[in-house]
């Protein structure tokens, strides 16, 4: 059913150039008879993918997220972007029940302060759920899928490389499984924060000592030979180096970073082919073909839900800025990301 045009209006934040954001003023299109109208309350930024389109570092002529119908096309600026945005019903069309207005949901939709949906593409929130905790679920989905794909076994050594919210999920998700983990992080409040969701020993991957100190543990410890599993989540190419370096022999390395542009010339010359090592890209819009006969999108939503509801990661929130202060944001994750954890947007009463 095609939509109208309405006389409300919405902010909705465009990527209008690398480097360059701005809130916009824009028509609100009118409800279709089976949709909702969501009314924003927070959006959560992925200072992973989204500093990638800030930064003009998404190759040419890709999709933008082939998840979304809506983020099909390839990549053109003004760009439209975001993906964790909660709020709540405040309108429905002809076909659907009233219950609904009022009703507090999560949707992959970018940043602006309200939006149509159909039902089906929004996910329900517990009514005890603050919307602070709500905007971490892409976070806490993606570190689910990393360690479905992941398998990690009971009493083995795990390396996280990135302690960013996705990181910070894996290695709370993982803790109290691996004999030895050990985790690494450029940001020293990423670092502290790793220590307090589980892991053995978190290290400072800017230090030039990293690596001896690192090795010095595991020795220490007995694990001289090297990690059995390691998770790169920096979003630094140059990061797989120090996976092949320090995973030990038939070592695992499971890769959740998207580059983008960035690139590396990894070092496959030395150990990576006699210790036997398998690196595994790992993406988070399907399901991993080996549980699709158990496992769903939506029984995964379900127990993201529940862990959230655990972990409740909404103290990681270091800045709440208005829609409208937006280029201050972005300004703040690129230029001195040393001083944040999750930055946020508001929109208004």
């Amino acid at each position: 059913m095609e939509k109208k045009r309405s006389s409300r209006e919405r902010v909705s934040l465009y990527f209008e150039e690398p480097g360059k954001v701005r809130a916009r003023k824009e028509d609100q299109e009118e409800l279709n008879d089976e949709e909702v109208l969501v009314t924003t309350r927070l959006s959560a930024i992925s200072a992973g993918t989204e500093l990638l389109f800030y930064r003009g570092q998404v190759p040419d002529n890709m999709p933008v997220d082939i998840s979304f119908e809506e983020y099909s096309g390839a990549v053109r600026y003004p760009l439209k972007y975001g993906y964790s945005a909660a709020g709540e019903i405040t309108d429905a069309g002809r076909f659907v029940p009233r219950q609904w207005i009022g009703r507090r949901v999560f949707s992959f939709n970018p940043h602006e302060s309200s939006f149509c949906r159909s039902l089906s593409d929004l996910i329900l929130l517990p009514e005890d759920m603050a919307y602070e905790d709500a905007v971490f679920l892409p976070s806490i989905e993606t570190a689910v899928n990393l360690l479905h794909e992941a398998k990690p076994l009971i009493g083995e050594n795990v390396l996280i490389i990135g302690q960013g919210m996705i990181g910070l999920m894996a290695t709370s998700l993982i803790a109290g499984m691996p004999e030895l983990l050990v985790t690494l992080d450029k940001n020293p409040l990423r670092c502290g924060a790793s220590l307090s969701m589980g892991s053995s020993i978190s290290f400072d991957s800017s230090s030039g000592s990293c690596m001896d100190l690192i090795k010095e543990e595991l020795d220490r410890r007995g694990q001289g030979a090297g990690f059995d599993l390691i998770l790169e989540l920096s979003g630094d190419p140059s990061s797989l180096d120090t996976a092949i370096s320090l995973a030990g022999t038939g070592g695992r390395i499971i890769v959740g970073s998207w580059y983008g542009r960035k690139k590396h010339a990894v070092d496959l010359g030395s150990s990576f082919h006699r210790k036997n090592l398998t690196i595994t890209s790992s993406q988070v819009s399907t399901v991993p073909a080996f549980l699709r006969n158990s496992w769903t999108k939506a029984r995964r939503f379900e127990l993201c839900l529940r862990l959230l509801a655990r972990i409740r990661p909404s103290h990681f929130i270091s800045h709440c800025f208005d829609i409208h202060k937006a280029q201050e944001a972005y300004t703040l994750l690129d230029k001195e990301p040393e001083k944040s954890m999750q930055v946020v947007f508001t929109y208004g009463d």
